[in-house]
């Protein structure tokens, strides 16, 4: 099978290719947009794309199309730039591989899309989108399911990420904690009391990914990787000050805003290996 994956680069990005490049009968285009990353595999092709740019059409027949690649609300982009990048310049881009019977889709798609203030979410939670960033995000998203409904020979997966953490993970609650951690810096949070499962880590994910693409016959699924089994925050936070023998260096704010738990029901009722919180803080900790 030929694979197209966007942002390469990402933490994400690297773990999916090393997985997938393992099958020596499948060839992988990859593309980055600003740092190339390392490659000694003679199955991935790097390729310089930045969705952002006016492009060529991609010329290369593709089976399965995984989209990672998006501006995020840490690049201090306008509302305008990141719907331009998140959904239209995305779709312009899959417009190009429609014509080369493509099979399936998978999407990293947000959190963010839901309504705030909920204390459980699950895939039927209501949708209200907080940013520019999930409204970018929202907007591919329906495109992807209006695709579904006309083109019937292609399937699609939405995976609405929570804070992925992995080998160079950034811009998500867990992994600033661990950069704080290992830098000796305060560790500042709030609700030390509530459940906490808003954590994957990044070969969970790619699991899941593997999942979808060899045994899935469902045509349109939307799930929210998580973990199972919630721990209490500030349990977690002393689970990684310990296992990283560091001193307590924490601050507890008060705060009005509520924290919640995603529902991981779907993902394993449908067969998607998931694992503890426990073991996805211990496996990104150590």
């Amino acid at each position: 099978m030929n694979f197209l994956i966007t942002g390469s680069s990402s933490s994400i990005g690297q773990e999916v290719i090393n997985s997938l490049s393992r099958n020596k009968n499948n060839f992988i285009y990859a593309t980055y947009s600003n740092t190339k990353p390392k490659n000694n595999k003679k199955n991935v092709k790097l390729i310089k794309y930045i969705i952002s740019n006016k492009q060529k059409k991609f010329k290369y027949k593709i089976d399965i199309f995984i989209h990672i690649a998006s501006l995020v609300p840490s690049d201090n982009k306008t509302r305008k730039q990141l719907i331009e990048v998140n959904f239209k310049n995305s779709e312009k881009l899959l417009s190009d591989l429609l014509s080369k019977n493509l099979k399936k889709i998978i999407f990293i798609s947000s959190m963010s899309v839901y309504k705030k203030n909920q204390s459980l979410i699950s895939e039927n939670s209501p949708l209200e989108f907080n940013d520019a960033y999930g409204e970018s995000k929202l907007m591919f998203e329906d495109y992807l399911y209006k695709l579904s409904l006309i083109n019937r020979e292609i399937k699609t997966l939405i995976l609405r990420l929570p804070g992925y953490v992995g080998k160079n993970s950034k811009n998500n609650f867990i992994s600033s904690i661990k950069t704080k951690i290992i830098n000796d810096e305060e560790v500042v949070f709030v609700n030390p009391n509530s459940l906490f499962n808003n954590v994957i880590h990044e070969k969970t994910l790619s699991k899941m990914m593997s999942k979808f693409i060899y045994n899935e016959k469902r045509k349109f699924l939307i799930l929210n990787p998580a973990a199972k089994y919630p721990m209490k925050l500030k349990n977690i936070i002393k689970l990684m000050y310990k296992i990283r023998n560091k001193n307590f260096k924490i601050k507890i704010e008060k705060t009005k805003s509520k924290s919640f738990l995603i529902d991981t029901s779907l993902s394993r009722k449908l067969g998607y290996e998931i694992n503890n919180t426990k073991d996805e803080i211990l496996r990104f900790i150590k």
